[in-house]
């Protein structure tokens, strides 16, 4: 039997229908911040409406951040980092693939919550919602790889080093898909800009001629959406400080630390007088 397609508009109803008790509950409860496991307002108490781009309906009454806000949650991300710091990764690694096993239990909810608060189409969030739990996933399996660094010995010491972690960090997430995009930062940071050229052709020589010219972080051959996780996610000019994706996400967010053993054989230098 043929395929059915169903209706665009049988299948935004269906959305809207779905999406609205999720609205009442954001309705009823507003957006507070996320501080040290529990949701709090603002300290000043000020809030503001976030509206669907979609209607211009209000969607929720959100916290309005201050300087205050910013600093208790720096402070209890200051205070949680040794913990989490010194958790043995198999740990980590197991927590993160809780959260990716959290989003997929709700990727429908976060979907059409997504649509309704950027105005994307339903089709292209539900993949995304997706993508958000392999970000978790993919990094997760790293954790037990992350502070791995080289062994560099010379005729009179080994000399190894390590990545450690900067501390707690701080995240800009952009608008247009905030949640996936938010798992990019959020998931190689807790396990240790930007521009995009979409080219459809069949003469791939050329395509590959045109990429290789074009300044540019991300190019997509004939293909749309793809990302390869353990490849860079980078930018130019502007856009291109920072890398995200693989090692380049831990290097962002780690440092390295160089460590000399002697062999006991070199004659050691004195300093001063």
């Amino acid at each position: 039997m043929d395929k059915v397609t169903p209706k665009a508009s049988d299948v935004f109803a269906a959305n809207r229908d779905r999406v609205a008790p999720l609205l009442a509950k954001l309705e009823q409860e507003g957006i507070g911040h996320l501080i040290d496991g529990k949701v709090v307002p603002s300290i000043s108490g000020q809030t503001f409406e976030t509206r669907s781009p979609v209607d211009g309906a209000v969607l929720a009454s959100v916290a309005r951040g201050g300087p205050e806000d910013i600093d208790r949650a720096a402070t209890a991300a200051a205070l949680a980092f040794k913990s989490w710091r010194d958790m043995p990764p198999a740990m980590r690694k197991k927590l993160l693939h809780r959260v990716a096993e959290a989003i997929e239990d709700r990727a429908d909810d976060i979907a059409v919550l997504e649509c309704i608060d950027t105005g994307q189409a339903h089709r292209f969030m539900a993949k995304v919602a997706i993508r958000a739990a392999e970000n978790f996933r993919f990094f997760a399996d790293k954790c037990t790889e992350a502070r791995d660094g080289l062994n560099t010995p010379s005729d009179e010491h080994w000399n190894v080093s390590t990545r450690v972690p900067i501390g707690p960090v701080g995240v800009i997430t952009p608008w247009n898909t905030p949640f996936m995009l938010s798992t990019w930062k959020i998931a190689p940071a807790l396990a240790a800009g930007c521009t995009v050229v979409h080219v459809w052709t069949g003469d791939m020589g050329r395509a590959l001629r045109v990429a290789d010219a074009l300044e540019a972080g991300m190019i997509w051959l004939n293909s749309e959406n793809v990302r390869h996780l353990p490849t860079p996610f980078g930018g130019m000019k502007s856009s291109g400080i920072g890398r995200d994706g693989g090692d380049y996400s831990f290097d962002f967010y780690m440092e390295t630390k160089h460590v000399s053993l002697a062999r006991g054989t070199h004659k050691i230098q004195k300093l001063g007088f």
